[in-house]
């Protein structure tokens, strides 16, 4: 308890951290109101393209992130702490999140997380399932594995790009005689796409690079 306490003092010191907000899946109306007010007090702000454009009423300065990731830390660097900073992320800041590297860099007391929806939450919503103990891996970036995927009911797997598609369709083929296989694309835009792979094959349906593909044991896929 003593130690907790630390924490918390340490936290309420900080009087201007940076915030860290998180975006949600994508469409407008899935950003929180927290979020919203957030970013209408932002003097910086920071985020890739597409999550600057939810805020188009905002009159902060903006800085893009695209692949340099190292210019955007400098900015943020250069401004805190004496502009209000904010820095946009998708979905959920803490799932596989540019918030790790923020918080990395300037310590988590100088850092507030505002939480968000995050995609995979919706992709399971979208088939009326729950994510109670779902393992969740990202391949964005390297390649991702399954740990006892006999043993995993539940598997989101944050889709990397093509470059991903082959090593995901690797764990579905190891994953087909116990789970169905669901590609989750574009969720909350317009364009988006839920359907199940069955004998489909990614790389043959090209999917967009906001897709997320699940793992479901069939035991839990009931029909009412």
């Amino acid at each position: 308890m003593k130690y907790i306490g630390q924490i918390l003092t340490l936290f309420t010191m900080n009087k201007q951290p940076i915030l860290i907000v998180s975006c949600g899946p994508g469409a407008p109306e899935y950003l929180t109101e927290t979020a919203r007010q957030a970013v209408s007090h932002a003097e910086l702000l920071v985020g890739a393209t597409r999550l600057l454009a939810l805020f188009p009423d905002s009159t902060a300065q903006r800085c893009p992130v695209s692949g340099d990731l190292k210019a955007a830390l400098e900015t943020i660097e250069t401004a805190y702490p004496e502009q209000k900073v904010v820095v946009l992320v998708t979905g959920d800041a803490g799932l596989h999140s540019f918030a790790r590297t923020i918080i990395q860099r300037f310590g988590r007391t100088h850092c507030q997380i505002i939480s968000g929806i995050s995609s995979v939450q919706v992709a399971f919503a979208r088939l009326g399932l729950e994510w109670t103990n779902a393992q969740i891996i990202s391949a964005h970036g390297i390649t991702p594995s399954v740990t006892d995927e006999s043993l995993a009911t539940r598997i989101a797997i944050l889709g990397g790009g093509k470059a991903s598609w082959t090593a995901i369709e690797n764990i579905i083929e190891k994953c087909r005689a116990t789970h169905a296989a669901f590609l989750c694309e574009n969720l909350t835009l317009d364009n988006e796409r839920v359907i199940a792979l069955e004998d489909k094959r990614l790389s043959t349906l090209q999917p967009a690079s906001l897709s997320i593909i699940l793992l479901v044991n069939y035991g839990l896929i009931i029909d009412n």
